[in-house]
């Protein structure tokens, strides 16, 4: 960003990959499937930017300023915890899941008390809490190893951890009965271990 508050001409190439406008979305020869390929590699691109401990810290602070801009009080968010670990600051060592979820809880805390400090704590008090994501293209057994690591973050962050969802187009390339076995041994393996994880299914699906 130059000395006039205006992005750059990299900044603004990076800022038309990651956000989509209105004419790409809603374009008269735009499709489904054309659409859902555009915010694809939208995501591609933001994630790879995400992938650091510093501009991951960055991004939850910011997130909640806006949030607080758009008179948001409370938020859950989708983050896709297929990929075990960030890079941290040095680049040399990596920060798992759960170290992710332990960065996610100290930013919020940070907010929070800067917020309280300036007195204006009221205007985000209920924090955040995260939906444990795996893409709809992975194999069943791939599944199941997320559903597992989903009831280990669970444990560990009863607070945070509120439910789980698998994201992607709808119809391609599983549906969600495709894993019809593997979600209800879940729903069976939570209620056994007295774990609240309910699907949250972003489309409106169900196991039907």
């Amino acid at each position: 960003m130059n000395e006039n508050g205006q992005l750059d001409p990299a900044e603004n190439w990076i800022l038309q990959k990651i956000v989509l406008s209105e004419a790409e979305v809603y374009a008269p020869g735009q499709t489904l499937n054309g659409v859902w390929a555009r915010f694809n590699q939208a995501t591609r691109c933001f994630k790879g930017l995400l992938s650091y401990r510093k501009v991951y810290e960055w991004y939850i602070d910011q997130a909640i300023s806006w949030m607080i801009d758009e008179k948001v009080m409370y938020a859950e968010l989708r983050p896709m915890l297929l990929d075990k670990s960030i890079s941290a600051d040095d680049g040399e060592h990596t920060i798992d899941n759960a170290g992710q979820m332990k960065l996610i809880l100290d930013c919020v805390a940070k907010k929070q008390a800067e917020l309280d400090k300036a007195g204006r704590g009221h205007l985000f008090p209920f924090g955040l809490k995260i939906i444990h994501c795996t893409p709809r293209s992975i194999s069943k057994q791939l599944l199941q190893r997320e559903l597992d690591d989903c009831m280990e973050l669970k444990k560990q962050f009863p607070h945070l951890i509120c439910g789980f969802d698998i994201v992607g187009a709808e119809d391609r390339p599983n549906h969600i009965g495709y894993y019809f076995e593997e979600l209800v041994s879940f729903q069976r393996e939570c209620e056994a271990q007295r774990l609240n994880i309910p699907f949250l299914f972003h489309a409106g699906e169900t196991l039907l």
